[in-house]
């Protein structure tokens, strides 16, 4: 047997970006706080698999010490949700795993299987068939969750470890556990709210010196983007405890890409990354502008990097004229989609979509598009409530308490601010200014026009 011996300490797992001003980054760090936490592990509480590869054998050891969960009485209703990190050594990134989870219940043990049924188990590591999930090790520091254990009664304790080519290793960092839900639907305590963890985890994943190693979310930038595409879902994204990243597509003039980004309104942001060095999302979301998107839509190197990470992300999404570039990768063909009001069922048409144009967000399979500008953050909203919708209220109560931090509950002066609210003359003049905005441009036709040549790569 092989055994992985070394122990992580507690990390704080809110975060701040620099340029969101002290305040607003003391506010977000008390709230991703209370999101993250849960009760964990200290350094050396939990010994699955002890002793020599002679005599090595299932070792009950404290799992917390004074924790609130484990060691303490469940009630029976509550489903009871199991969220770890496990340390994997860089020569194992890429192979498979079997994830194993053993329960200490009323002084007997048992495996743990996938349909939640348990097995009575000796301690005998030889033994340890039995397994929750199966998948590829991505990153040395392994997120997985499982949320399904119910009808508990008493005292619990939980252990778990995954085996690869037939080695068991024992989970090596803090595992921690949260109330998540109950079948008679009883409101969760505000502490209890604050313990939801996402699922599917969309937040990136660091190393042990905080370093990004892969997956999250990431929100593209480049000169001339919109800035409330940006800004809209990267604060309710941050708000939910998410930490979304900013990835920079567009270059410097020695033509290396750049981080420092200008957007339409003059507005500068620094993106964490940029598409040359982030290979994997779980959610990518493509913002609009103007002429600066024409252009980025027809970027290869960007249409080649927005179909790659679509191979391997949860969720692909659009905000406003974002739609332009998720069209020129062909990932709107045959799919439902809205977009900017601009002449959107045309546009949306000449990629192969289906127009939808009436809709504020819209989700077909994975591919999620927003209308115009302010439409990315109830897009945004619709994306955090899918995500936290083991809150015992299908994300409604999670989600409530995202739009309340930022006092989401629009309410303008006058009606207007889509094309069915808009008076005719307004949309025909707001219409003929977008298409002149060809002729500025040198672009020989009107924007519509010049839209419709962008080839679908």
């Amino acid at each position: 047997m092989k055994f992985c011996q070394k122990m992580k300490n507690n990390r704080i797992l809110a975060h701040s970006r620099h340029w969101h001003g002290a305040l607003l980054a003391l506010s977000l760090l008390l709230f991703n706080s209370q999101f993250s936490h849960a009760v964990t592990v200290d350094s050396g509480a939990i010994s699955l698999l002890s002793g020599n590869a002679s005599s090595a054998k299932f070792s009950i050891g404290t799992l917390v010490d004074n924790g609130a969960y484990a060691g303490t009485a469940f009630d029976s209703k509550q489903k009871i949700t199991v969220l770890c990190k496990l340390d994997v050594p860089a020569e194992q990134v890429g192979k498979d795993a079997k994830i194993h989870l053993v329960a200490k219940y009323k002084g007997n043990l048992y495996m743990v299987t996938q349909d939640n049924t348990w097995i009575p188990w000796n301690g005998d590591p030889s033994s340890l068939v039995s397994n929750i999930a199966k998948l590829t090790l991505k990153t040395t520091q392994q997120d997985f969750i499982h949320t399904s254990i119910t009808g508990v009664t008493g005292d619990l304790q939980l252990f778990i470890g995954y085996s690869v080519d037939n080695d068991i290793y024992h989970n090596n960092t803090p595992l921690s556990f949260s109330v998540s839900a109950a079948p008679n639907n009883k409101p969760l305590s505000h502490a209890e709210l604050m313990m939801v963890q996402p699922e599917p985890n969309i937040r990136p994943t660091y190393d042990a010196n905080k370093a990004y190693l892969s997956g999250g979310i990431g929100i593209l930038v480049y000169d001339g983007v919109n800035a409330m595409d940006v800004l809209g879902p990267f604060q309710v994204f941050s708000t939910a405890g998410l930490r979304p990243m900013l990835i920079s597509a567009s270059k410097d003039s020695t033509g290396a890409y750049k981080t420092l980004i200008t957007t339409n309104s003059g507005l500068q942001l620094t993106a964490n990354r940029t598409i040359a060095n982030t290979d994997n999302l779980e959610v990518l979301v493509l913002t609009g502008g103007a002429v600066e998107t024409a252009t980025m839509a027809q970027d290869p190197g960007l249409i080649s990097w927005v179909k790659k990470i679509d191979k391997t992300s949860i969720w692909t999404t659009s905000v406003c004229t974002g739609s332009w570039i998720l069209g020129a990768s062909g990932l709107l063909q045959g799919k439902m989609a809205t977009s900017n009001w601009y002449r959107a069922d045309e546009l949306l048409a000449h990629f192969g979509a289906i127009p939808m144009s009436n809709q504020r967000y819209l989700f077909d399979g994975k591919i999620v598009t927003a209308a115009g500008v302010t439409a990315g953050i109830d897009m945004a909203l619709a994306l955090v409530k899918t995500v936290f919708k083991n809150d015992n209220s299908n994300g409604h109560d999670f989600t409530q308490s995202v739009m309340l931090d930022i006092q989401y509950d629009p309410d303008p002066p006058i009606k207007g601010g889509s094309a069915m609210t808009t008076l005719t003359p307004v949309y025909d003049g707001m219409t003929m200014m977008y298409d002149m905005a060809g002729e500025w441009y040198g672009l020989g036709m009107s924007l519509g026009d010049y839209i419709k040549t962008i080839p679908v790569q």
